[in-house]
């Protein structure tokens, strides 16, 4: 399958004419490609055989279902949330759906009565909105926001070291968000998120203990968007089959890497780091403002072989994004 966005004429019946913008398109294309790329299993002809028969989703759905959680990637998460894009009358309940809270979350959020799934809660929200929606069904359901869905960076599960990715780290920040819509209002909460000030309202309500333990770990509610955390979710997502963003390839050495073999060494690099106990994001992320990111991975990796320091160079310090 092609990395190019399909055509008009190449849509029909697959989605990508109900996506709402260009990254959208992006995750359903990545969506495609996981499955014809990753074993060979599925061909082009399947998907049109099953967009014809209308078991497009259900297919999509017993092909990701098949592999371990934490090796599916960020695409399948997203689609779990918006099956509709591909079938808008699938009768099939996603994961989240199952998983959602939406009982309590009726109740707490006045906005969403009458709506009985993930689909209805996109139309009836704000982007906003739906990210506040989807925290509370999940959390007071143990569900675990995942990369590729909104919510994992703006809530800060991104910070979460990615050893302990299904663990301790997520749970504890789950639970302190749960606690805390639990002790204020709709809007109290929504206010607070659109303002960026979550982390002050749980300190209002009496959190300031649990928030400072998860600092310690260097856990935050609602990190600033740096592109570390972009770097962190790629990955995360374990695709191979595509590069970063390209803030994260610009910040993180990805355009200097020489052909798929050096970017994948350098991808593992990344994913020891992340996994490593004397890790900070934030630290990694100064090291990249001060152009000294071969240093500080130096340091928490010794291993790290010298010939990585070209792919490190960047032009923050003098003229980069931020």
């Amino acid at each position: 399958m092609r990395d190019l966005m399909p055509q008009d004429d190449e849509v029909d019946g697959f989605g990508f004419d109900r996506c709402k913008g260009a990254k959208e398109r992006s995750y359903l294309l990545g969506l495609y490609q996981g499955m014809v790329r990753a074993t060979g299993a599925v061909t082009s002809r399947d998907l049109h055989k099953w967009q014809q028969e209308n078991t497009l989703a259900e297919n999509i759905c017993r092909f990701y279902d098949k592999i371990p959680r934490q090796y599916v990637g960020g695409y399948y998460p997203w689609f779990e949330q918006n099956k509709h894009i591909v079938d808008a009358n699938t009768g099939k309940p996603s994961l989240l759906d199952s998983a959602l809270n939406m009982t309590a979350l009726r109740a707490w959020m006045p906005k969403t009565r009458g709506v009985t799934d993930i689909g209805g809660l996109r139309n009836a929200l704000t982007e906003k909105e739906f990210d506040v929606a989807l925290l509370y069904g999940s959390t007071h359901a143990s569900y675990r926001p995942s990369p590729g869905m909104p919510i994992w960076t703006s809530f800060g599960f991104c910070t979460c070291r990615l050893e302990d990715f299904i663990q301790h780290d997520e749970a504890e920040l789950g639970e302190l968000y749960k606690l805390l819509m639990n002790k204020c209002t709709w809007t109290e909460f929504h206010c607070a998120y659109e303002g960026g000030t979550v982390e002050q309202l749980a300190r209002r309500k009496g959190f300031t203990e649990k928030i400072a333990k998860l600092k310690r770990s260097g856990i935050y509610l609602q990190p600033k968007p740096y592109s570390v955390y972009g770097l962190k979710e790629y990955i995360a997502q374990g695709d191979t089959e595509v590069d970063p963003i390209l803030p994260v390839m610009w910040d993180y050495g990805y355009l200097r890497c020489r052909g798929a073999r050096e970017k994948m060494q350098w991808r593992d690099t990344y994913k020891e780091l992340f996994e490593s106990k004397e890790h900070r994001d934030e630290q990694l992320h100064e090291a990249c403002i001060k152009g000294k990111i071969f240093e500080y991975v130096k340091r928490i990796l010794p291993k790290t072989p010298t010939s990585f320091q070209n792919l490190c160079l960047n032009s923050h310090g003098l003229k980069g994004p931020g």
